[in-house]
């Protein structure tokens, strides 16, 4: 009687089948992160052009800019909604009592709510307690703690596009940063990108160049930590919260100076790799890159410097 022919695999074909399967997925892992990173990036661009097309909606109405500050300390995106079609969620807020007056007020539900227009979707929102922007507008640069602004964005008088004399085209009004830790987070992980540190003494004017260069150099395993976290609390008019400058470039470091507030280097950034995203002030949004020089991202951050900017520099 013919013996039956009973082959199957040896444990070395196992093994190796094994070490192909996952050599390919090794390969495929990074192709399948970047394709999903890049609809992120799209996605998030995608916000900020909306952003951008809601500032010159409320110009056209407003003739104006929107004002930082739109009442009871209110910030300038919470005037925004009416043109990121968010009527409703305006209409409901009682801009008589600010955003964490009154315990027992409405605005309380409010100042917790996450809107997705709001959110870059490669940052997490998750467990923050307030609302995020992972989008801020831009106060432009140098320790101004009180008004006027040099940048798109200004308390009284707001901005208007004739008053951008360095041209809308070559003067940011956003830009995105990385979300802060809550103050739970911050024994645990030292990001430089999302982290706020504290530089001291209190650098004043006169010492603007030695405030910067104190931020820069902080160093995450030691430096303190500043008691605001960026971008958590999106109604709350201040820097920040939706607030930022260009002190220093993209990725760089947020520092309060000697814990105050105004006169910090609130940074944008991202988790997009090598650069973030902006939104200019006549409505077109491009990638920043991170290796823009100082002094471009400086000229890009003011409405009537003076300064010529090249697109291919940034």
């Amino acid at each position: 009687m013919r013996e039956i022919d009973r082959r199957g695999f040896t444990l070395i074909e196992l093994l190796v089948v094994v070490a192909i399967i996952g050599l390919l997925i090794g390969l495929l892992l990074p192709a399948v992160q970047s394709a999903r990173e890049a609809a992120r990036r799209v996605n998030c661009l995608n916000n900020l052009k909306q952003l951008g097309l809601a500032i010159h909606g409320y110009h056209s109405v407003h003739e104006t800019f929107p004002g930082l500050n739109t009442g009871r300390g209110f910030s300038f995106l919470v005037g925004l909604l009416p043109f990121l079609e968010s009527s409703a969620l305006y209409a409901a807020i009682n801009m008589d009592i600010g955003p964490l007056e009154d315990p027992d007020s409405p605005n309380r539900t409010f100042v917790t709510l996450n809107l997705s227009i709001l959110l870059c979707p490669s940052d997490d929102p998750s467990g923050k307690g307030l609302g995020c922007t992972s989008y801020a507008g831009c106060v432009g640069h140098g320790l101004q703690s009180t008004s006027p602004k040099n940048g798109v964005f200004n308390f009284r008088p707001a901005t208007s596009l004739a008053s951008v004399s360095d041209g809308a085209g070559q003067t940011v009004a956003f830009s995105e940063w990385v979300l802060g830790p809550t103050m739970i987070d911050k024994s645990t992980s030292h990001d430089r990108r999302a982290y706020t540190f504290n530089t001291e003494p209190f650098w004043g004017k006169g010492d603007y160049d030695r405030f910067v260069d104190a931020c820069r150099r902080a160093e995450p395993g030691r430096a303190k930590f500043g008691s605001r976290s960026k971008g958590i609390g999106w109604m709350d008019v201040s820097e920040g919260k939706c607030l930022y400058n260009h002190d220093l470039v993209v990725n760089e470091t947020t520092c309060q100076n000697a814990n105050g507030v105004p006169n910090g280097a609130w940074t944008a950034g991202s988790y997009h790799p090598n650069g973030a995203q902006a939104v200019f002030a006549d409505g077109h949004a491009r990638f920043i890159r991170g290796a823009v020089e100082l002094n471009v991202w400086r000229a890009l951050s003011t409405r009537s410097g003076g300064e010529v900017t090249d697109a291919g520099s940034y």
